[in-house]
């Protein structure tokens, strides 16, 4: 009769816990078409909004791509969501208001700004000397992962285009009369998005809808991270000793899945340094799943591409490219790994013996010094 019970008590808990899973996926599902249907009237609101010849034009007369690449670091900053800005990135570029040249530099920069959570996360550990260090040391780990490329691959787009070149390159693969794989069937936008926009007044109240879109953007964002932050996020100290103290290719993998399915490499880093600072991981386990995290959050920015034009697409294989490319550049190399450790860790203790250094290093270089530029530029 015992046994009986237990394997009716385990019965019960497998049904449980497979429809939560089951809501927890149609919850997904419904995120995921919200998202899309928000980032479609966006775009149909800039082009009832302004003329698109004259914004493009306008653009490229005053754009620079320096300037771009701080704007980027300064509204993700401000946002506090990189996802969001390469989101609306895409929605630009899809458009026609932004080209993709001039798109690139801002998902670099929102790709540097989306940094600072992991620090402020840090700050919390101020008020103890050895946490402080070890917490910011795993974050600047993560600000590191993100700057260093960036002073390789900027400059390369700069000068010969290479990340515009390379991503138009993929992105023939899934569009345009080369393809070689179809999205075609992809008709959301086509059999649902556009006929309900054409019922809506965007001509008239173009703002406001645009509001509305930017704001079901960002919501879709949030509930994306709050519906897997306890499911997986949780479950993720438990199987620590099996995902960071293996190979550092399975924690990159992890971590690019993760990231990937709870749409915000925020979350995982921002965990990731509350275990360093609590002594419970190392910079070194922690650096291969932090590029993971970096890899999985452009997921969002390819989905939000279905169905776009060839050039909305090109944004987010750039996107992806760019953190592939960040990837190839530390993880395989054992001697750049170590180097980016021993930085991170350096700056650590820096930082806990002066710590209002690590207080103006936030405010300067993620706030004063891109306004600052972006003011004297105009």
């Amino acid at each position: 009769m015992k046994v009986l019970t237990q394997v009716s008590t385990i019965f019960h808990n497998s049904q449980m816990r497979l429809g939560q899973n089951v809501y927890r996926v149609a919850l997904l599902l419904l995120l995921t078409l919200f998202f899309l249907f928000a980032l479609d009237m966006a775009i149909e609101s800039l082009r009832h909004i302004i003329g698109i010849e004259y914004l493009r034009k306008s653009l490229n007369e005053i754009y620079n791509p320096f300037i771009g690449l701080f704007v980027g670091i300064l509204a993700t900053a401000l946002v506090q969501s990189s996802t969001l800005i390469t989101s609306l990135s895409v929605a630009l570029v899809a458009a026609g208001t932004v080209s993709i040249s001039n798109a690139i530099p801002l998902v670099m920069g929102a790709n540097i700004g989306t940094t600072i959570t992991a620090m402020l996360v840090a700050f919390g550990h101020v008020g103890k000397r050895k946490e402080f260090r070890k917490a910011i040391s795993g974050s600047l780990l993560h600000v590191l992962a993100n700057i260093l490329p960036t002073f390789i691959i900027f400059p390369l787009e700069y000068g010969f285009g290479f990340l515009t070149k390379l991503s138009l390159f993929f992105a023939s693969w899934v569009s345009g009369e080369g393809k070689i794989i179809s999205f075609e069937g992809w008709q959301f936008s086509k059999y649902v998005t556009q006929p309900i926009l054409n019922h809506l007044p965007l001509a008239e109240y173009g703002w406001i809808f645009l509001l509305v879109s930017v704001i079901g953007v960002f919501a879709c964002i949030r509930l994306f991270i709050l519906l897997f932050k306890n499911w997986l996020v949780s479950d993720l100290l438990q199987k620590i000793q099996n995902v960071f103290w293996v190979t550092s290719w399975r924690a990159f993998g992890w971590g690019t899945l993760i990231t990937a399915i709870i749409h915000s490499s925020t979350v995982v880093t921002c965990f990731l340094v509350t275990l360093i600072g609590s002594n419970k991981l190392s910079t070194r386990q922690a650096l291969p799943f932090i590029l993971g995290a970096n890899l999985g959050t452009t997921l969002t920015a390819l989905t939000a591409s279905l169905g776009k034009t060839e050039t909305a697409i090109s944004i987010a294989f750039a996107h992806f490219l760019f953190n592939v490319l960040s990837v190839l550049m530390i993880l395989p190399i054992p001697y750049l790994k170590m180097r980016f450790i021993f930085l991170s860790r350096y700056l650590g203790k820096l930082m806990m013996n002066y710590r209002l250094l690590a207080f103006a290093f936030v405010l300067i270089f993620f706030f004063l010094l891109p306004f600052v530029l972006i003011y004297l530029h105009k």
